[in-house]
């Protein structure tokens, strides 16, 4: 081949990945667009999850929970553009949310500080009873059936800092801690 057609087949190679690339993004912001993905605190522990599961699914489970990634709608605050979904965790027996949980890595501290202020001050719009002291790396409470904690940690030969937020409800994670130690 000659240097004309070698570059012609790169051209059409690169426009290529770029519409393949470009429809994947497209049909992604279509499906969020479509209302698939849920706000974080949508989800509500203690309570049955808002969305009917799927019909035909490929693992199927003995265990006494099932926990699903949750994409994260657009219509979400932008605020909580660093997150792009979140994990849920039902207790298979009474088919309620047990657990929210969100884990990100981040490069610095700073910026996983500012995204835990963030996560925090949503935590409390939805959850006031939930009061914090701005401006921590950690922060932990129990008020009634509902158990949050979150925080900006290092682990040991990590070169990241990772953001880690969970809000539970501690009946149900006590059926589900009984459902474990009967098997």
């Amino acid at each position: 081949m000659n240097k004309i057609q070698i570059v012609l087949v790169m051209v059409c190679m690169i426009a290529l990945g770029f519409m393949l690339g470009g429809g994947f993004n497209s049909a992604e912001r279509h499906t969020m667009i479509q209302g698939e993905g849920l706000p974080l605190f949508e989800v509500q522990v203690a309570s049955s999850f808002p969305v009917k599961p799927l019909e035909k699914f490929n693992i199927s489970t003995d265990s006494p929970i099932t926990t699903f990634r949750v994409p994260l709608s657009l219509e979400s605050n932008p605020k909580l553009s660093f997150l792009s979904d979140f994990e849920v965790t039902i207790d298979n027996e009474s088919g309620l949310v047990g657990r929210i949980q969100v884990e990100r890595g981040f490069i610095g501290k700073s910026e996983c500080i500012a995204a835990l202020v963030t996560l925090v001050e949503k935590l409390q719009d939805h959850y006031p009873v939930f009061q914090f002291e701005p401006g921590k790396s950690y922060y932990s409470k129990t008020v009634g059936d509902l158990r949050t904690g979150a925080s900006c940690s290092v682990y040991e030969k990590s070169p990241y800092v990772s953001l880690e937020f969970y809000l539970e409800s501690n009946s149900v994670a006590d059926n589900i801690l009984k459902a474990f130690t009967q098997r």
